[in-house]
C-alpha cells in the first residue's frame, strides 16, 4: 500500500491529521516493536522512510537496503507504477 501510516493508523482522517502534524509516531513504534520482538523490521520492501526529513513514504518496491541510498542523492527520485489507486 503506498499510504505507510494505514497499518497502524487505519483512519483516513487520523493519518491526514499526523501527515498535517508530521506525527509518525504510531509507525516509528511500529518498527521499535518488530525491531525489538522479531530481530529486525516485518515490512520488506515497503520499509517507510522519511523524505528530506519531513514527509514519511513507503518506497516500495526498493528493497530497503538500498533506501539509505535515496536520501543521500541531491535531488527527489520519483517512481510510479502508471496506475491509479
Amino acid at each position: 500500500h503506498p499510504e505507510p501510516l494505514r497499518r497502524v493508523v487505519p483512519d483516513d482522517v487520523a493519518a491526514v491529521a499526523r501527515h498535517a502534524d508530521r506525527d509518525y509516531t504510531p509507525a516509528w513504534l511500529d518498527l521499535y516493536d518488530a525491531q525489538a520482538r522479531l530481530g529486525g523490521p516485518r515490512t520488506g520492501a515497503d520499509h517507510p522512510v522519511l523524505v528530506a526529513g519531513a514527509r514519511l513514504m513507503s518506497p516500495s518496491p526498493i528493497p530497503r537496503y538500498d533506501v539509505l541510498r535515496l536520501d543521500q542523492r541531491p535531488h527527489p527520485i520519483l517512481l510510479g507504477a502508471g496506475r491509479r489507486a
